[in-house]
């Protein structure tokens, strides 16, 4: 973000402020972080005063329609951010201005990717899906959709939403299956993180364990090089330890009592801290055999910018960008 003081105001919510800054002559056309202009950086604040700003700054010129930014533009700067507050939900607001909900970052994802990542942001997620009707079958430049997104985050609440909207079986099976530009599953995605119970609801409506990603990998080689344990003993484990809280959500009606079943605390965590005697054991294998992983990969200090995701394994670093970079997947 720029240092400017028309942008701090406008960022955390002094709207009085704002208007003295500009009756100053402060240059509402400044360029900040990542290209982002001030519209953009009004949306990362959301605050009560965040629609006020943005009347404000649009009635005296500013375009709503601006790109720039980490997020590529407003909406999907305030749909990233609007689970860090408790105040106003702006998406609304920015679409009957003229946001567009098709508008991408420089990875193209769309504000329903990158909502879809988040657990915080279901109203916004609901409401996107209604003013986008492409927003199921939208790709990211990775080829991503937006079953491809909440899985890698453990979005089950999406997932779910997802499911009731379709409600089609055979359709339900295709989305959750799809593969990306890379041939990665939505059961791969989730396979490398902590989210054995959105591992456990995308075979629940068909996701295949046996799809291969362009490099032969399959759903249990991502999840092995990633330090977690075998789709099937997650599944298997997750189920076990679920049978009471299932029957109890089956004997019900209500949608809530199914979403308890897959959001009950109690997850089973079948990573890192777990397999970590199967990890010590196999330290002194190499780490691929015929291209295919025989165990964990280093994890890194760095985080993915392509997935947002813990890099295991080789860097891939910009040199032409700051603190940008990619694991072996994204890059």
């Amino acid at each position: 973000m720029s240092g400017t003081p028309l942008f701090c105001a406008a960022r955390y919510g002094n709207l009085d402020l704002v208007k003295t800054l500009l009756g100053k002559g402060a240059d509402a056309k400044v360029r900040g972080f990542n290209n982002s202009g001030i519209l953009y950086v009004v949306a990362l604040g959301v605050t009560n005063e965040t629609t006020a700003i943005i009347d404000f700054l649009v009635k005296e010129g500013a375009d709503i329609r601006d790109r720039g930014g980490l997020w590529g533009s407003p909406l999907n700067a305030a749909v990233a951010r609007r689970h860090e507050y408790d105040g106003l939900d702006i998406v609304n607001h920015l679409v009957k201005l003229g946001v567009s909900v098709a508008d991408q970052d420089d990875q193209g994802r769309c504000a329903i990717h990158i909502t879809a990542t988040n657990e915080g942001t279901q109203e916004s997620f609901a409401t996107l899906l209604e003013k986008d009707p492409d927003g199921l079958t939208r790709h990211d430049k990775q080829g991503r959709t937006v079953v491809h997104h909440a899985a890698t985050w453990g979005n089950i609440k999406a997932l779910r939403h997802i499911v009731e909207l379709v409600n089609l079986e055979d359709r339900i099976k295709e989305m959750f299956s799809q593969p990306d530009n890379h041939g990665w599953t939505p059961l791969m995605w989730a396979g490398k993180q902590e989210h054995d119970t959105v591992v456990m609801f995308l075979m629940d409506n068909g996701a295949s364990n046996v799809s291969r990603a362009h490099n032969n990998w399959t759903a249990d080689d991502v999840a092995r090089f990633h330090r977690q344990k075998n789709v099937n003993s997650r599944v298997a484990a997750a189920r076990r330890r679920r049978t009471s809280r299932r029957r109890t959500a089956a004997s019900a009606s209500s949608f809530d009592s199914l979403n308890s079943y897959y959001l009950s605390t109690d997850s089973i965590r079948t990573s890192e801290s777990s397999a970590e005697s199967d990890i010590e054991s196999a330290r002194k294998l190499p780490l691929f055999k015929d291209g295919k992983p025989t165990r964990g990969g280093t994890r890194t200090a760095w985080a993915c910018d392509g997935c947002i995701t813990s890099v295991y394994g080789s860097v891939s670093k910009c040199q032409q960008c700051e603190n940008f970079d990619f694991c072996f997947k994204c890059a």
